[in-house]
């Protein structure tokens, strides 16, 4: 195995990309195996298992590859390996995973490996082969997960599916149990909220009291809710915590050290282009999980990353633009007669950036700007927007503001109260940027032109406040506080000049409700949704999901969709 370390807070390999990660507590470290993917795959033997351990989650051993695809076409799992999951019994480790193989009737199945050697070696136990139980769809069958319920005082194993519920055909949880992870025995659905195509990816876990089902679609990871491991599992009013758009996807979660964390990816963009859509796969990402007082969770950056920026970088702007007011570490920004900037000179290579915000109005908007030779109209932005309650990157300069859709980024959904004090902490490693919102909500993005080049504070329509601003890095930066990139971007100027919006009149009254990336309302009665010709970017990134996660069998999925 190899025992190479990854210095990074988004680990990926050099020559691969991070697909859907399954983490394992291992005692005092975490393991993460993931889905192998490359940008070329291959006709077959897709997705190898590889593996990270980590025990404070900015330093990753490269474990290399654990489970592979069998070389022979007769076998399950010849196509390639979908997700699973890992469970340590004794000394033997234990996979269950999803076997893809197209040239065979039934597509998908469970399969299971061993190790006895800490996963040196494994051995595939394939006449413990499950297929689909009658009824069920035999090409969306996949993703189990096995983890001893203690409850029940047995195993417990789910698996995503699809099947026949409320008079047509949605995605469900089936659940399986086991005392002895050999022979397992079909339970039938412990979740089937009637109002998905597919629940990628379950995952059941407690915190605190509750107990919560993760699982994802629609390019976003979700969860449901329940007082009893049994269920029935409900969908809170806000159940999704990050963004939408392959910018958290796939997520499964472990405990370490006493703590819950969340895992998943971060897609990637075609040619490293901010205007392309993001495809399946790329670094991974891992949030603290917390549970809120009302029992909803929340998610934040791990603690750990107080270790990891050490070295203070002093706050030190180089300019502003408009209405704009540098104050100690503080920065208040007025839109109200056009966009507002300060501009903090070069983007350190990693850092870790923690303020406190308040917005004026329920129009506030203002954020972050990124990547331009000084911060103004052509950077990109990440905006804390009150007119809709988000936050939200539309991979639009600021020049477009009043043009952004999100159909090129992400976004997630925060409610805003004028006056009230909130937290930011923004994370960069190269081209990834990261926001977590009060302890709360996260935001992670690619923005491919923000290395080496100038960030910034702007405000736009009415006020926004920073303040208590404190930057820190590693000693691995080389930019310097208070100094302007010497990088030239090549910039091109829009045909047009966009005009400042005019401000509408303010008011005391709230938008009625926070817009949440969920857009789908939980529901008990309502079929499947069907993809809209409308939406041909999503359309196209969950048909990318479902190739690389199981290969050949979307093909029936993609006609199907494109029916619709």
């Amino acid at each position: 195995m190899n025992s190479e370390t990854v210095v990074s807070l988004f680990p990926r390999l050099k020559n691969g990309w991070v697909g859907d990660v399954m983490p394992m507590n291992d005692g005092n470290k975490m393991k993460l195996f993931y889905l192998y993917d490359t940008d070329n795959n291959g006709a077959a033997l897709m997705h190898p298992f590889y593996s990270f351990t980590t025990d404070n989650f900015y330093e990753f051993t490269n474990d290399g590859v654990t489970v592979k695809p069998t070389d022979d076409k007769k076998y399950q799992d010849y196509f390639g390996l979908g997700t699973g999951s890992y469970i340590r019994v004794g000394d033997t480790l234990h996979c269950f995973y999803t076997g893809v193989n197209t040239y065979i009737s039934r597509t998908t199945a469970i399969m299971h490996a061993v190790s006895t050697d800490n996963g040196k070696t494994w051995e595939k136990k394939t006449e413990e082969t499950i297929y689909p139980p009658d009824g069920y769809n035999t090409a969306d069958y996949r993703d189990s997960q096995v983890f001893w319920c203690e409850e029940a005082g047995e195993y417990w194993m789910t698996v995503s599916g699809r099947c026949k519920t409320n008079g047509s055909e949605n995605g469900v949880v089936i659940l399986y149990t086991s005392d002895n992870l050999k022979d397992w025995t079909f339970k039938g659905n412990i979740f089937e909220p009637n109002h998905k195509y597919m629940l990628e990816c379950s995952d059941i876990r407690k915190i605190g009291d509750k107990y919560y089902l993760f699982y994802s679609w629609d390019c976003i990871t979700y969860y449901a809710m329940s007082d009893s491991v049994y269920g029935p599992y409900k969908d809170p009013a806000d159940n999704v915590l990050s963004g939408n758009a392959f910018t958290f996807y796939a997520a499964k979660s472990a405990y370490l050290n006493g703590k819950c964390y969340l895992c998943g990816w971060l897609g990637r963009k075609n040619g490293k282009k901010d205007s392309k859509v993001y495809d399946w796969a790329g670094n991974m990402v891992i949030f603290e999980v917390k549970q809120k007082s009302d029992g909803t969770l929340a998610l934040d950056a791990p603690s750990t990353y107080s270790d990891y920026f050490t070295k203070a970088f002093e706050f030190k702007p180089v300019g502003t633009k408009g209405d704009a007011t540098v104050t100690g570490n503080g920065i208040t920004l007025s839109g109200k007669n056009g966009i507002s900037y300060v501009d903090m000179g070069e983007l350190p290579k990693t850092m870790i950036l923690t303020c406190k915000f308040t917005v004026d109005s329920y129009f506030s908007q203002g954020g972050l700007c990124f990547g331009t030779n000084g911060v103004g109209e052509n950077s990109y932005y990440i905006m804390l927007n009150a007119a809709n309650n988000r936050v939200q990157y539309d991979a639009h300069k600021l020049s477009n503001i009043s043009a952004a859709k999100d159909n090129s980024g992400s976004y997630v959904g925060f409610r805003y109260e004028p006056g009230k004090e909130y937290t930011l902490k923004v994370v960069v490693e190269d081209e990834i940027i990261a926001f977590y919102i009060n302890g709360e909500k996260t935001l992670v993005n690619r923005i491919y032109e923000a290395p080496g080049l100038d960030f910034g504070f702007f405000g736009a329509k009415s006020g926004v406040t920073f303040s208590d601003i404190e930057i820190k890095v590693t000693d691995a930066v080389t930019a310097k506080p208070g100094v302007p990139s010497s990088k030239r971007n090549v910039i091109i100027t829009p045909g047009t000049t966009t005009k400042p919006e005019t401000t509408p009149p303010e008011t005391t009254v709230p938008p009625t409700e926070p817009v949440t990336s969920g857009t789908d309302s939980p529901a008990t009665t309502e079929p499947s949704e069907k993809p809209s010709d409308s939406k041909p970017a999503v359309i196209a990134a969950v048909a990318a999901a479902a190739i690389a996660a199981i290969g050949g069998t979307v093909f029936a999925l993609i006609r199907r969709k494109k029916k619709h």
